[in-house]
């Protein structure tokens, strides 16, 4: 924010004078009017000076009735709830909210194609390979760069992510060669050690919880020696009592059907965890309109 403040005053775009800025360790010193506060977050960033100061984290500035907050951003795709909670976070504490869409107040964050043009024509780089947004954006940055500076079609550059591209004295092209570029998950003391199943379990835990079945059968005979269920983010055990008995039955009635024509001794764990899982899962969403993870426990005494 300074840096662009710095900018914009040198360029014409801000004029004021520098002893009208204040310290904002002395921001008590002023009328709540006489300030006016240019700070980050209006896309609703946790870590942000607007979020800092609407949940009363910042340490010297606090939103009071009737102030005005002005949001001079679009909203980008994908923060809309963040932004729309922001403003009702506002408004409860009594701002006045103006945004782009009311007046025009938007200022782009992204060069106009005309400034695209004077930048490739100040440069005239022989060489051009956009490596940011949609591919889509890339390809028509490319065929601008072409037009306007009459370049060859293979001197300007598309490449997917993680696409190799090698370069000689003599040229540069896009090789059909590619490396991993995905995401690198950082977990406690594990760097990519977390794949998209571990990521998957979680998202389904996090979401409709987990079902623990526990079930201890007589080795010699086949027969159900004990039954444990457990529930952990799906239901509450003790406001549940009849799904749980009924649940219980379901599993005693699968395992006396897979059990029936087998004998003891060639029990396959795998196998009836399997089935377990599966028909429980299909039972528990009949009765709840919900997945949770399912996790059948068999052992043999």
């Amino acid at each position: 924010m300074q840096t662009n403040t710095a900018i914009a005053k040198k360029l014409g775009y801000l004029n004021y004078d520098h002893k009208t800025i204040v310290d904002v360790r002395n921001i008590h010193r002023y009328k709540p009017e006489e300030i006016t506060i240019l700070c980050t977050g209006a896309q609703g960033e946790d870590n942000a000076q607007l979020m800092k100061i609407i949940n009363r984290e910042h340490k010297y500035i606090r939103i009071q009735r009737g102030d005005t907050v002005i949001f001079s951003s679009s909203v980008i795709p994908g923060n809309e709830l963040a932004v729309q909670n922001m403003k009702d976070v506002l408004s409860k504490q009594g701002a006045n909210i103006y945004h782009y869409k009311m007046l025009d107040i938007h200022a782009s964050g992204h060069a106009y194609k005309e400034d695209i043009k004077l930048m490739l024509n100040l440069i005239q780089p022989k060489y051009v390979m956009p490596v940011h947004g949609f591919f889509y954006m890339q390809k028509l940055f490319a065929d601008l760069a072409e037009n306007t500076l009459q370049l060859p079609p293979d001197h300007c550059i598309l490449a997917s992510n993680g696409q190799i591209i090698e370069m000689t004295k003599e040229k540069i092209y896009v090789t059909n060669k590619f490396v991993t570029a995905n995401y690198v998950m950082v977990d406690g003391l594990g760097v990519g050690d977390v794949g998209e199943v571990v990521l998957r379990d979680r998202e389904t835990l996090a979401k409709d919880g987990m079902f623990i079945i526990t079930i201890i059968i007589d080795a010699k005979t086949g027969e159900i020696r004990t039954m444990e269920i457990v529930s952990r983010g799906f239901v509450f055990m003790k406001d549940s009592h009849e799904l749980i008995k009924e649940t219980k039955n379901q599993v005693a009635s699968i395992l006396k059907r897979l059990l029936a024509n087998i004998t003891p001794q060639t029990i396959n764990e795998s196998y009836l965890r399997n089935v377990l899982r599966d028909e429980i899962g299909l039972f528990l969403f009949e009765k709840t309109q919900r997945r949770p993870m399912i996790l059948p426990i068999i052992m043999e005494i």
